[in-house]
């Protein structure tokens, strides 16, 4: 039994997840008014460095919901044409395409 990989998928989403955030920081920042050029470098600067370091499954993490947080708003096109029940397929399969650009980079 190798105790050492016990968490090791926990940590594989937390690290995407992180790195995500980061990277869409600046978006959601700006959105609510807390724009800082100092706050925005930093949180890039991390974010960059994070895109780094981290494993390859996790970059598809990252990519996932880089897609998610990015591109949601794609679906909401939907709603115009009464296809309101495709919202969540279509962020869905944005996240998985980003998903997969990140891991294959």
């Amino acid at each position: 039994m190798n105790f050492k990989c016990d968490n090791y998928t926990k940590n594989i989403i937390i690290n995407g997840l992180i790195t995500a955030i980061f990277f869409s920081s600046f978006i959601y920042l700006e959105h609510y008014g807390y724009s800082s050029k100092i706050i925005d470098t930093i949180a890039i600067t991390l974010a960059y460095i994070l895109l780094i370091t981290i494993d390859k499954r996790a970059m598809f993490v990252a990519g996932f919901f880089i897609g998610i947080f990015w591109f949601w708003w794609i679906s909401i096109s939907f709603i115009y044409y009464d296809l309101k029940y495709l919202m969540p397929l279509v962020i869905l399969i944005i996240a998985l395409v980003y998903g997969f650009l990140f891991y294959i980079t």
